[in-house]
């Protein structure tokens, strides 16, 4: 079965820088971004393509020793992202033996216990609120 790459159609190199961007915690200029294998130049042609994508914008711009450099950030959140990239091939026609209870147990497996019984309590919670919107 051929995957889609969901909505983003992001490179490794695109899926780095943007999250080097989430991980930061706050806009970057892309010189902050260089480092573990990535050059400048890589910087720029990602940020170039997420910038076409509308992934990544110029938020400001701020005096970088004698010229002046532009600071960028994120438009979509690192959830957003992630939730396309898993849901992508998790459609009903293509999870024909899948369930979803079978994904989330899988999901709660690599977490430990206080985390398993944080997530279980969010999801009674999803759950509740999910049957109320239904039964309404």
């Amino acid at each position: 079965m051929k995957t889609k790459p969901g909505k983003y159609h992001l490179t490794i190199r695109e899926t780095e820088i943007i999250y080097l961007m989430w991980d930061a915690g706050k806009p970057l200029m892309a010189s902050e971004m260089v480092g573990n294998g990535l050059s400048i130049s890589t910087v720029h042609t990602a940020i170039r393509k997420l910038t076409e994508k509308k992934l990544v914008e110029v938020v400001d711009f701020v005096r970088n020793g004698t010229t002046f450099a532009r600071i960028f950030q994120p438009t979509i959140t690192r959830n957003e992202y992630e939730l396309d990239m898993l849901t992508a091939n998790f459609t009903p026609k293509n999870r024909q033996t899948l369930t979803t209870s079978e994904l989330l147990d899988t999901f709660l497996q690599g977490l430990d216990k206080q985390a398993s019984l944080k997530e279980l309590d969010e999801l009674e919670q999803l759950i509740v609120r999910k049957r109320n919107e239904l039964n309404s």
